[in-house]
Formats: C-alpha cells, structure tokens, sequence
C-alpha cells in the first residue's frame, strides 16, 4: 500500500514538471529573440521600489570600563 502512494506521487511530481516545461517553452517562443511579450502588463508603470535591504543596527552605547573607572576610581565587577 504505501509503495503504491510513493508511486503516485512520483506520477503527480512527473506531470507537474512535464506541464511545466511545457508553459516555459511556449512563453518562451511567445517571447520571441527579444525575449519581452507585448501586452503581458495591463499598466505601464514604473516598478515599485524595493525594500531596504535589512541590516542590523548597531549596538546601544553601553559605558565601557574605563568610564566607569574614570568616574569612580574603582572598576565595577
């Protein structure tokens, strides 16, 4: 029994790629040597602006040892 699911689902996996490709290959020749379809886009508009890309943010001051020393004249352990 559970050989005959694995079996299927390779059958589902198999079809999807095969459609798949089929799509790609169509499009492409749609695409023509430009590589571009006309009309794909219903508005001509300028594409949205990307997201920054994240970067992580620096670490709050924390006052060092020799601050510390500085004001007190003893080191805080």
């Amino acid at each position: 029994m559970n050989n005959q699911r694995i079996h299927r689902l390779q059958h589902v996996v198999g079809l999807a790629l095969l459609l798949f490709s089929l799509i790609e290959r169509e499009a492409r020749r749609a695409a023509g040597p430009t590589g571009t379809v006309t009309g794909l886009y219903a508005r001509l508009h300028p594409p949205a602006r990307p997201a920054p890309a994240a970067r992580p943010r620096p670490p709050r001051s924390r006052p060092d040892q020799t601050s510390v020393i500085k004001k007190t004249g003893r080191s805080e352990t």
